[in-house]
Parts: C-alpha cells; structure tokens; sequence
C-alpha cells in the first residue's frame, strides 16, 4: 500500500495509521492488568476439538449416499471453477471473434 503513494507525507501518514492498528490489541491487553478475572484464572483456557467423525462403514445407507455426493460435488466445483474456468475466460475473447 505505502508503495503506490506518490506523496512522502501520505507514506508517513499511512505508516504510522498501520502501526497504530497493529499496537491495538497490546493497548487493551496492558489496560487489563488489574483485572479481577485475571487473578482467578491461574492457568490459561485451551480449547480443544476433538474430532468426533464416524466410521464410513458405520453410517447409514443415505448417509453413505450424501457423503459420497458431496464429494464428487466438491470435486467437480473445485476442479470446473478453479481449473477449467481461468483457462474458459482466456478462450472467450477467442471464441467470440472467430464467430
């Protein structure tokens, strides 16, 4: 961003917006040093996610159906919109002059 301004003052001003941004969250965490719930809490909360995914030969029939849907679907999207698409709109200028 700093490197499109053609101004030294508009460089300065934006990197000193930048750095002031950057220091927000260590302003509010060093203006809850006295904090009472701090005190309380002697050691640090860790959430932890425990994947809980079922065994595919577990599932039932329609589950099993869904599941495989999904992911032809998102292969199909993933591999037509990311793959095939970049390469379609690079044709198109192409395809509409030669017609």
């Amino acid at each position: 961003m700093l490197a499109t301004r053609t101004n030294v003052e508009i460089c300065i001003t934006f990197f000193v917006a930048f750095h002031i941004l950057v220091n927000i969250d260590n302003l509010y965490a060093e203006s809850l040093h006295d904090f009472p719930l701090k005190r309380c809490v002697l050691k640090p909360l860790r959430f932890e996610i425990s994947p809980s995914k079922p065994n595919f030969n577990t599932r039932p029939f329609s589950m099993k159906l869904l599941r495989i849907y999904i992911i032809v679907v998102e292969l199909l999207y993933n591999s037509i919109y990311y793959y095939f698409m970049p390469f379609l709109v690079m044709w198109i200028p192409y395809i509409k002059s030669g017609s």
